[in-house]
């Protein structure tokens, strides 16, 4: 059972992983694009529709680049989690290892 909830947290933390990755890679695409207009915007105009323009569009870009921190954290959540459904997994099978062979001593001595 835990390694089926390991297997499945490990599917979804990578599809989420997957999904931000794609999404920062789009943002980042998107904000070197408009990174180049505002370059040719300021070279050709500094009127006041320009400059609102370009306010929007930081505070856009600065919406979307704390999302894409928000969706990077939350990967690294889902991993950490992982890891400790991975390290309680491991010691479960420690611990019934530990009490099978505490078992089997118990019952050889008793012999």
């Amino acid at each position: 059972q835990l390694d089926t909830e390991l297997a499945r947290m490990k599917t979804e933390s990578q599809r989420h992983v997957d999904q931000a990755t794609s999404w920062r890679d789009t943002r980042m695409r998107e904000i070197n694009v408009y990174r180049e207009q505002q370059t040719q915007l300021t070279r050709n105009a500094f009127d006041v529709r320009v400059q609102r323009y370009i306010q929007q569009e930081k505070e856009r870009l600065d919406a979307l680049d704390a999302r894409a921190r928000l969706l990077d954290q939350q990967a690294q959540e889902r991993r950490d989690a992982r890891e400790r459904l991975k390290f309680k997994r491991e010691q479960s099978h420690r611990a019934a290892k530990a009490a099978a062979n505490k078992t089997y001593s118990i019952g050889t001595s008793i012999c």
